[in-house]
């Protein structure tokens, strides 16, 4: 028996990466126990027990596929979930966000102090002005001061 801890690596095109027969493959498997059926059944042997052995594993194969196709179908699904479930927790950070600003805002009129606040960020506002303008003067009186090459 084949312990777990060995490494399968199937290099078929007949099987996934886990070494499982693909859904096409079993297709083809599928038509052929049909095929050895008719053949059967041709031959006046319908009902025999390799007969009825094919027949149980046609039907056996027609159910893995089943199968398959469902849990291709449920990993589609939560994939679907995942992603709508990411969307849904940005979407849930920004309106928190957007509420804490709320709050504050809020907080700012019921307590009389919106216009001190908009007076501290209108004097953050200028002084940054003022220093981007010493900044672009000091670069302009660098580049004045550099010598040309």
């Amino acid at each position: 028996m084949i312990s777990d801890s060995e490494n399968w690596s199937f290099k078929s095109p007949e099987r996934d990466e886990l070494g499982r027969f693909t859904t096409f493959k079993l297709y083809q498997l599928q038509n052929l126990c049909r095929k050895t059926m008719d053949t059967m059944e041709e031959k006046q042997k319908k009902g025999s027990d390799n007969w009825l052995f094919f027949n149980d594993l046609y039907t056996a194969i027609g159910q893995c596929i089943m199968l398959m196709e469902e849990v291709d179908r449920s990993q589609e699904t939560a994939n679907w979930y995942k992603t709508m479930t990411e969307i849904l927790n940005q979407r849930n950070n920004q309106l928190s966000q957007e509420i804490a600003g709320y709050k504050q805002l809020e907080f700012l009129v019921t307590t009389n102090k919106l216009e001190e606040f908009s007076e501290k960020i209108n004097a953050m506002y200028k002084k940054n002005q003022i220093l981007a303008e010493l900044q672009a003067q000091r670069e302009a009186d660098n580049n004045q001061t550099a010598p040309n090459k």
